[in-house]
């Protein structure tokens, strides 16, 4: 998830959801990358929630600069909405799988479910990204939206896509 002083509500949002809806919300762990060093972000995080682990990782913006069209809305000519493309290139090693959200949801229901959700890989040298589709927006119309359950349950699914 990205985090910027701009938008910390609502990764706060986003965050409160996440552990509120877990079984398990002290086996989670939150990755959030960040165009600039302010400290305030990591104090704010602390203070709201004392027990959440979570690192804060440095997005370079001048890895986008130069590639974002300017003919496209100004809400997305900020580099840091790029940011998880990046996302192999700036995680450590030893973070093998991660789910990304954007700083403006709110989750709904316990994430592990979509954890556990097993992808074909066909190749480790290359990631898998995955994409909620909600049933209202999907081109297949799954009806009501629900959770992560599947179609035949009411739910959504996900889209998987070779990055």
């Amino acid at each position: 998830m990205t985090l910027d002083i701009n938008y910390l509500r609502g990764t706060m949002a986003a965050v409160l959801s996440m552990l509120q809806h877990s079984t398990c919300p002290e086996n989670l762990s939150f990755h959030f990358l960040s165009a600039h060093s302010e400290p305030e972000l990591s104090a704010s995080i602390n203070q709201t929630f004392p027990y959440l682990t979570f690192r804060i990782y440095n997005f370079n913006p001048n890895w986008v600069r130069g590639k974002i069209s300017r003919s496209i809305r100004q809400a997305l000519d900020q580099p840091l909405n790029y940011a998880r493309i990046y996302l192999a290139d700036i995680l450590p090693s030893e973070v093998g799988r991660v789910i990304y959200f954007d700083s403006d949801i709110i989750v709904v229901d316990d994430i592990d479910k979509l954890w556990n959700v097993t992808w074909k890989v066909r190749s480790s040298r290359r990631p898998s990204t995955a994409t909620p589709t909600s049933p209202r927006t999907s081109p297949t119309g799954f009806g009501p939206t629900g959770s992560w359950l599947g179609p035949s349950r009411g739910g959504g699914h996900v889209t998987s896509t070779r990055v």
